[in-house]
């Protein structure tokens, strides 16, 4: 029967199905549960143990998977509602941190503020007063801007 060796630093060579001693897996069971990383109990028993042996060991004996480590990750501010008194005329993508509402005094009986009622709840005639934008001439022959008729030719 051949036996297994396991390369040690400095060329040294030790018998593999020697080296799980009661000791060395004592030492491997208490640095697995208190969550040393299979790396940090391969350097910790030495002998030339890889990370992958540790794990493979773990596995063999029962060990449950180490949990992974959870990044901190914080917690989203809550947003804070309007009151019922205050204006509700939100600021920004609801999604990002720096969203907001106004909050100013609202004009009794409407959710919003006196300059927001006044964007929000525009009256036909509003629309009708505003200024509209002029369209470009048209030429006679295509019927198109002139800008678009020289950027087709």
């Amino acid at each position: 029967m051949t036996q297994l060796t396991l390369n040690m630093p400095k060329g040294q060579l030790v018998a593999a199905k020697n080296f799980w001693t009661d000791d060395n897996q004592d030492l491997l069971v208490k640095m697995w549960e208190n969550g040393a990383s299979a790396r940090a109990i391969a350097e910790a028993l030495g002998g030339g143990i890889t990370r992958n042996a540790v794990i493979g060991k773990a596995n063999r004996m029962g060990l449950s998977q180490q949990p992974k480590k959870a990044l901190l990750v914080e917690e989203p501010e809550k947003l804070t509602m309007p009151s019922a008194k205050q204006c509700r005329w939100p600021f920004g993508d609801p999604n990002d941190v720096n969203f907001h509402f106004c909050g100013k005094p609202i004009v009794p009986d409407w959710p919003y503020c006196q300059n927001h009622c006044n964007e929000a709840y525009r009256t036909l005639n509003d629309r009708d007063n505003e200024p509209k934008a002029e369209s470009p001439p048209k030429t006679e022959a295509t019927g198109t801007s002139e800008k678009v008729a020289k950027a087709k030719a």
